[in-house]
Formats: C-alpha cells, structure tokens, sequence
C-alpha cells in the first residue's frame, strides 16, 4: 500500500462523520435558501432605492442565491459519494476489522486503545497488527490494486 493511497484512506475515514452530518444539514440549508429565493423580500429587497431599472440589486442577489444553491447541490452530491464509498469499502471488511477503523478513525475517543484490547481481548501490539490488515483491506477496496502498492507488471 502506498504511502499516498494510505493517507487518502485515512483522510476519507477521518471526514466520515462529518460528512454523514452534512447530508442532513445541507438539505435543510438548500431549502432555507430556496425559501429565500422565492420570497420578494428576500429578493427584492427592503427599501433600497431604485436605480435605471429598479432590479440591478434584486438580479445580483438573486443570481447569487442561485449561484450557492447549485454550490451546495454540488457539496451534497459529492458528500453522498464520499460516504457512500467509505460505507461500502467498509463492507468489505470483517466486523473487527471495522471496530478498529472505527475507533481509531471515525469516532476516536480517548481511552479507545484500551476499549479495543479489551472488546478483542488481544494485547496493543494485536490491535496495531490488526488496525494496519484493516487499514490495507480497506485501501484496497477503495482505490482497486493501485492502492495496494500498484499493479503487478
């Protein structure tokens, strides 16, 4: 496993959760925006002088609007295939192998070396051993061989 795809495949387990959260906080901010955009307050705006014909202003923040709505339409769908791909290479895996990226990764707490030696009733040393077979599987069932080291020639 090569050194670059390894730091990839830790990066995309680090981002996880946060990622999980966005695709039910980006819906809500595209339909608040949506709510904005279709109110002639929000879009007209409030008092402001006319000037030439009235709607320079009101186009402006109009086309903004639209403009951050399709930027978070983008960020959801780019948030559901990041998760989505995490989700299935982690399929892949066995569920202790999960357990580990899970704690060492996605939900990392204190105390979450012990919690492992524990719940696996294996010394540190197995954890890591362990941790580095799970983190290969699941380079692999992310980005195919290349990720494993290349491909064979």
């Amino acid at each position: 496993m090569t050194e670059y795809y390894k730091d990839m495949a830790i990066q995309e387990l680090s981002r996880h959760r946060a990622l999980q959260s966005s695709l039910y906080t980006l819906p809500e901010q595209i339909a608040r925006l949506e709510q904005s955009l279709t109110d002639p307050v929000s879009v007209l705006g409030r008092g402001e002088p006319v000037r030439g014909s009235g709607y320079g202003g009101a186009q402006d923040r109009l086309a903004d609007g639209m403009a951050r709505k399709i930027r978070m339409e983008r960020s959801l769908a780019c948030a559901r295939q990041a998760v989505s791909s995490v989700e299935t290479a982690m399929e892949a895996l066995t569920e202790p192998e999960r357990m580990v990226l899970r704690e060492f990764y996605v939900d990392r707490e204190r105390g979450h070396m012990d919690r492992l030696c524990q719940e696996l009733g294996v010394e540190e040393a197995a954890v890591y051993r362990l941790k580095n077979k799970a983190l290969r599987r699941f380079t692999l069932a992310m980005y195919g061989p290349e990720g494993e080291g290349g491909l064979p020639s």
